[in-house]
């Protein structure tokens, strides 16, 4: 049998960052888990495991995603989707954001299955429903789904998720692994 463990994979609404994960380790107690982790990835991948969705922790209006190659190059993502707190002006803390995680598996059972993110922000101003690319597929094999959510932007931003009609960007470049 395989255990997980993990604090969270989110630091006040972001992917921890290596600065933020190490000064947790100098105060004691680490507050977070590293979804960059390449031996956390490895062991998942031992028992069968690619995707780890997660809450308990705010990820503030929308989820928090983090996607990596995995160790073997068919993919990795770590979803944490808990919108408590995503307002603070209104009074159940949530406002108008919720966001629904849902995973379909390949058909015939086969490999790979695929996340699609549904939502809404706190202010109502704006919502998602869209798909992350496929796991358990080479690198290379045509998937559909969106590249760019779950990447960290080169100025330190992470693409959270794909706004419908009205988005726009702050136009930072996506740095690849």
């Amino acid at each position: 049998a395989m255990s997980v463990v993990v604090t969270s994979y989110v630091d006040g609404k972001n992917i921890p960052t290596p600065e933020a994960l190490e000064q947790d380790l100098k105060e004691g107690l680490p507050k977070c888990s590293d979804p960059r982790s390449a031996v956390v990835a490895e062991y998942l991948l031992r028992g069968g495991v690619r995707r780890v969705v997660v809450g308990h922790k705010p990820s503030g209006e929308a989820p928090a995603t983090f996607r990596g190659a995995g160790a073997d190059g068919c993919g990795f993502e770590v979803i944490s989707a808990d919108t408590n707190y995503a307002s603070e002006s209104s009074a159940d803390k949530r406002g108008a954001s919720w966001c629904e995680v849902r995973i379909r598996l390949a058909s015939g059972g086969g490999p790979g299955s695929q996340t699609r993110l549904r939502g809404s922000l706190a202010d109502g101003a704006g919502s998602y429903d869209f798909e992350l690319p496929a796991l358990g597929r080479p690198r290379g094999r045509p998937s559909s789904g969106d590249a760019l959510v779950g990447r960290q932007t080169s100025d330190g931003w992470w693409i959270r998720v794909l706004l419908e009609a009205g988005a726009s960007s702050n136009g930072g470049s996506v740095d690849e692994e």
